[in-house]
């Protein structure tokens, strides 16, 4: 089974306030099994620093097949100028009595990436990145409304939890037509975005990710990764989106 966090590739908006939290509650569907992971991400900003967090769990029959697999992931650093760049960026992956924490410390000034990892607490090793982003996957995701430009549709981007040897991962603007493709329109299709996302990387998908956000908020609605199991697609549904603002 493959990465559970995958499902929760974003709550992003425009920020409404200088400080708040939107909390987005996600299911995984996966066929006649119905949901086998449940999710939640939280985005936390106070002026120029946020905070985002993604927790997710295997639940039902995926639970006991996975040994309770669960994934973490955690972003904390600056936004400037609608973009999101982060300070450190943490991932956790628990199954069964086995708990394993990489953790990304980022050199803007140096542009260097700094990787420890650890197992049941304990420092396994250090190493420094091969390549330089500005990145991680969950801070590129908050920062695409910044990164588009019009009239572009093909987009290559670099962030860390994306292709391991270089954080690399293409991202297209669909047509509706060719959203039609994978899954059924919505009601009024001008009003989102379609995304067909390529992280090259087995955690967070296969081959390609699809992204139906709102145009509005940037708010995803659905996501869809295809033959993520025995030929079965999982889906990631929205299920409840939550603003409190401070």
């Amino acid at each position: 089974m493959r990465s559970l966090a995958k499902i929760l590739l974003g709550i992003a908006l425009s920020i409404p306030g200088m400080a708040g939290t939107l909390i987005g509650n996600y299911d995984g569907k996966f066929g006649i099994f119905g949901t086998i992971v449940k999710g939640v991400e939280v985005y936390h900003w106070d002026g120029n620093r946020y905070i985002l967090q993604a927790d997710a769990r295997a639940v039902g029959l995926a639970a006991t097949l996975s040994r309770h697999l669960e994934h973490h992931y955690r972003s904390e650093g600056r936004i400037v100028g609608g973009k999101l760049y982060p300070n450190r960026f943490i991932q956790i992956i628990k199954r069964g009595n086995r708990r394993y924490k990489f953790v990304y410390t980022f050199d803007h000034l140096r542009h260097k990436i700094y990787k420890a990892r650890y197992l049941n607490g304990k420092l396994e090793s250090n190493e420094t990145l091969s390549y330089w982003t500005p990145y991680d996957v969950m801070s590129l995701y908050f920062s695409l409304p910044s990164l588009f430009k019009p009239g572009v549709r093909r987009y290559t981007f670099f962030a860390v939890g994306a292709r391991k040897r270089d954080g690399r991962v293409d991202i297209t603007l669909l047509t509706p037509r060719q959203w039609e493709e994978v899954d059924s329109l919505p009601k009024n299709p001008t009003s989102y975005y379609y995304l067909k996302v390529k992280p090259y990387n087995k955690e967070l998908g296969k081959e390609a990710i699809y992204l139906l956000i709102n145009r509005q908020n940037f708010v995803t609605i659905k996501s869809i990764f295809p033959d993520y199991l025995l030929g079965g697609d999982l889906v990631g549904v929205l299920t409840s989106l939550q603003y409190r603002p401070e």
